[in-house]
């Protein structure tokens, strides 16, 4: 698909700060189980993702959303 595209956008985050804000958007699920379910299947899928596809390397722009009240912007 990278040919398909004219500009990349990787969202940049630690995933102890992504999983915990998945578990906030579901207030009415059990935490510990959501917790349980992205560690085992979301983080390996994305690492597997990131390992295979590289997306953070083709992107034109990087957006370090770890504090999403002030995002920077790295081209």
């Amino acid at each position: 698909t990278r040919g398909c595209v004219d500009y990349r956008i990787w969202i940049d985050a630690p995933f102890d700060l992504t999983v915990a804000r998945a578990v906030r958007r579901s207030p009415g699920e059990d935490q510990s189980v959501l917790r349980t379910k992205y560690c085992l299947r979301y983080v390996p899928g994305q690492i597997l993702y990131m390992r295979q596809s590289r997306p953070r390397e083709s992107a034109n722009v990087i957006v370090n959303n770890a504090d999403h009240e002030s995002p920077e912007l790295q081209f």
